[in-house]
């Protein structure tokens, strides 16, 4: 948007790639004065892109189903699960059945009302009527301390946010004035090296960098 003469582009969530249920952002065909961009990671080059975490996740599971285990996977939210749901459908065959929690399937639920198609005819609500079978993937937003011994358990967390090498490719693409970097957890320290103090060397890099503290007031001059 405009204002005072400046055009501001404020990112929200944003992310350069897609996922299975999420597309990816577009930039903007014109010149940015002040850009306001959420920098979960801006501070942790050690994070890597959500792609390849959930690569790798989406591995672990056809490891352990090969090895003639079933998978437990706990997902701490509802979007992420049907996130990792939308991928499984993708990338397993439907020999390998997948049981969701009710949480999860009622999200799926209101979608596919929505005339998104998501489920396939191995995906089941997990319930005392339909206790697993065959080699099978329980999805739950419920965390288990322990499994029975033929499962195994795996953490189906991961960020739907850029990874730091993404962050500064979004910087580099956008190219702002100014960018206000919000939401950037993570202690300054001259060991960690932030998204300004990489771009500080970029020489097509034109950028000013501000990291508001929380509840900070700001004006953007």
């Amino acid at each position: 948007f405009e204002y005072g003469g400046r055009k501001i582009l404020y990112s929200g969530d944003y992310s350069l790639h897609e996922t299975p249920l999420t597309g990816n952002c577009q930039i903007p065909d014109t010149d940015i004065d002040i850009l306001i961009l959420c920098g979960i990671h801006a501070k942790h080059p050690r994070h890597s892109a959500v792609s390849e975490s959930l690569k790798y996740q989406k591995y672990e599971m056809l490891y352990y189903l090969n090895s003639g285990y079933n998978i437990y996977c706990y997902v701490p939210q509802l979007s992420k699960g049907v996130e990792m749901l939308t991928l499984l459908n993708t990338q397993l065959s439907e020999d390998i059945n997948i049981y969701i929690d009710e949480k999860i399937y009622a999200v799926v639920g209101g979608l596919e009302n929505l005339n998104r198609q998501i489920l396939r005819k191995n995906n089941y609500c997990l319930s005392s009527q339909t206790p697993p079978s065959g080699r099978h993937i329980i999805l739950s937003t419920r965390r288990r301390r322990s499994v029975p011994v033929w499962y195994k358990y795996i953490n189906g967390d991961f960020s739907l946010h850029d990874s730091f090498d993404e962050t500064i490719d979004f910087i580099k693409k956008v190219n702002p004035k100014m960018a206000v970097i919000v939401h950037s957890p993570g202690f300054d320290s001259p060991a960690v090296e932030t998204v300004e103090q990489y771009l500080m060397f970029d020489a097509q890099c034109r950028t000013q960098f501000i990291f508001p503290e929380e509840q900070q007031l700001y004006i953007l001059g």
